[in-house]
């Protein structure tokens, strides 16, 4: 039986951030050095996130078991930050588990759509603070890496986040700020 978001012709949200972190992904590798060595390193890294998060969202249907997937994941997210910034640190060069800067920028990307999906919840809980670390560790990384790639696509996630849940007042004015 196919979802009823497939019925219906609407994405859900978590879909579009993972289409879009899927996206940035791969224009991020395609930016580099060596695109097509970090392409098929961001393409493990694709099938390895976003193919486990849609295959989980559908494997665990109960809603109960999804936040608990999503919870673990982004304070997952957190160690991987705590350990990147101790990389950076004290060997001066992140690489988060591989020989290569590209693919760790791509990974977290890809693991920021996890905290931003329990961000964008509107129920307030303290956990939600350890969240929001994470996607901060997670952007400071991004930064350190000193990748062009990676930040770019983060500029655009943040263009996005702007344009998605900002009024449109606050969208004008940034527009013609740019200006």
């Amino acid at each position: 039986e196919l979802p009823n978001w497939v019925k219906k012709k609407k994405l859900p949200a978590e879909i579009k951030w993972v289409l879009l972190v899927c996206i940035l992904s791969v224009m991020s590798s395609i930016l580099s050095q060596h695109p097509w060595a970090s392409l098929k390193s961001t393409i493990l890294f694709i099938f390895s996130g976003p193919l486990v998060f849609i295959t989980t969202q559908y494997l665990l249907k109960p809603l109960n078991n999804r936040e608990k997937f999503l919870s673990m994941a982004s304070l997952s997210m957190l160690l991987i930050g705590v350990f990147g910034i101790y990389e950076h640190f004290f060997s001066g060069q992140i690489f988060l588990f591989s020989m290569n800067p590209l693919p760790a920028g791509a990974i977290l990307l890809i693991l920021s759509a996890f905290p931003m999906i329990l961000l964008s919840r509107g129920i307030f809980s303290p956990i939600k603070l350890l969240y929001g670390l994470s996607l901060f560790f997670c952007v400071v990384l991004i930064f350190l890496l000193d990748k062009k790639g990676p930040t770019l696509c983060l500029l655009f996630l943040v263009s996005y986040l702007i344009f998605q849940f900002c009024s449109k007042k606050v969208r004008l004015l940034l527009i013609f700020s740019l200006f």
